[in-house]
């Protein structure tokens, strides 16, 4: 029984400390790290990639207006 109670307690404060763990300040990114968006033409894109040999991420997205049924 006294076993039980430390395995929940220990359980218990696990639970509650652990998320407070990923959140260490020593992990933070710099403004070189990460996505870097990018603000020109698709041609510069293009241009952009080949000479840094990268990929292009393309990410769109509409906005699908009600259609309306014809009857």
């Amino acid at each position: 029984m006294r076993l039980k109670v430390i395995i929940a307690i220990v359980t218990l404060g696990l639970s509650i400390s652990w998320p407070s763990m990923a959140q260490d300040a020593s992990h933070n990114l710099s403004d070189e790290d990460g996505i870097q968006f990018f603000q020109g033409t698709w041609n510069e894109a293009l241009a952009l990639a080949e000479k840094e040999n990268k990929p292009i991420f393309l990410d769109v997205y509409a906005k699908r207006n009600k259609v309306e049924e014809v009857s």
